[in-house]
């Protein structure tokens, strides 16, 4: 159509009814760029969605959906949105709960030796100090050599410790050192044994033993038996019983002596002397006599009264009558056929 036509120079005015710009992408709104160049805004709007760049707004009448990434921070109560998870399900080795993720808090609650600290979002769960006791240990816990458990307490029971054979020179033993704080430290067997081996102890290989001989005085608080000989050597045996029982039949004074010498037995009187019964070797005299008087100590002694020995000639086993040890003052002998005769 004819008419006339307005050019439009740079700095002039225009209306114009449409405006053509192919080379700018379809239903994307334009915005003035620099040097005031007219360029693409990357926001398109097209019948009921707009888009800016990876997030598409929809309207759908009533309500709309927003899809796609979002930053930064959004106020609001939330309570128009959906799809959202609203409960927390948890269960346990015992029970199970609901938590409402909008109404609810979750508690850490404490137990038995068991405590909850909950402080810059962190959840600290941990044992009381002292909080285990016998109740809440377990059987299980009380291995070789210990038992308790289960509300009971722990301890040593050496009846399940195995009894194979103690090896002297490498086990060990455990100690309470008391010059070091009461630390405890172990010591073989073998150095054990040579350490607390004193007098008349001997030490072989960490055993034990009493040596051939014993120095110095010992007494013994309760019986003592002795299997093989008993050799006693000294100046004086005592024998301080209530009773002494000798099972041998004989018994042989006077050892010590190569000749005929004096010995015999004393009955204590008091003071260590009494009355004694003795057997005299003195001036080519060998006889059983008495003596009222004699000290325990004594060396020699004299009798003071024969024993007269009786000669049975119906035994034929006194042949004494004819003997010189037996033809002596006082002896009696009986003959054969009854009549009795004093030696004088």
């Amino acid at each position: 159509m004819a008419t006339w036509k307005k050019i439009i120079v740079s700095g002039s005015n225009a209306v114009l009814n449409q405006l053509n710009l192919p080379a700018l992408t379809t239903n994307k709104l334009v915005q003035v760029g620099t040097d005031g160049v007219l360029q693409d805004s990357g926001i398109s709007i097209a019948n009921n969605s707009a888009s800016f760049g990876n997030i598409n707004i929809i309207s759908t009448g009533g309500s709309s959906v927003v899809s796609g990434s979002f930053s930064g921070s959004f106020v609001g109560s939330g309570a128009g949105l959906t799809g959202l998870p609203t409960s927390l399900n948890f269960s346990g080795s015992v029970g199970e709960d609901s938590l409402s993720l909008l109404t609810d808090d979750l508690t850490f609650a404490a137990g038995n030796s068991i405590t909850t600290t909950v402080t810059n979002n962190q959840v600290e769960i941990k044992v009381s100090n002292a909080g285990i006791t016998e109740t809440q240990l377990n059987t299980s816990v009380a291995g070789t050599g210990i038992a308790g458990g289960a509300g009971t307490a722990l301890s040593i029971d050496l009846n399940e410790v195995g009894d194979a054979a103690v090896d002297v020179s490498a086990d060990s033993i455990v100690f309470i050192d008391s010059n070091a704080s009461n630390a405890t430290k172990k010591e073989s067997i073998a150095d054990f044994v040579n350490a607390i081996a004193g007098t008349n102890l001997d030490n072989s290989n960490g055993v034990i033993n009493l040596p051939s001989t014993l120095s110095g005085a010992h007494t013994f608080d309760n019986n003592l038996t002795v299997d093989g000989d008993l050799i006693v050597k000294g100046t004086t045996t005592s024998v301080q019983t209530t009773n002494l029982l000798v099972e041998d039949k004989f018994i042989l004074l006077n050892s010590g002596s190569a000749d005929p010498d004096e010995g015999g037995l004393i009955v204590d009187g008091g003071g260590g002397s009494g009355s004694a019964f003795v057997y005299e070797a003195d001036n080519g005299i060998t006889r059983w006599g008495f003596h009222n008087l004699v000290a325990h100590d004594a060396s020699t002694v004299n009798t003071r009264a024969y024993v007269s020995a009786v000669i049975d000639e119906n035994n034929s086993n006194h042949t004494g009558a004819t003997s010189a040890s037996f033809v002596r003052n006082g002896n009696i002998k009986i003959a054969s056929n009854g009549d009795i005769f004093i030696y004088s």
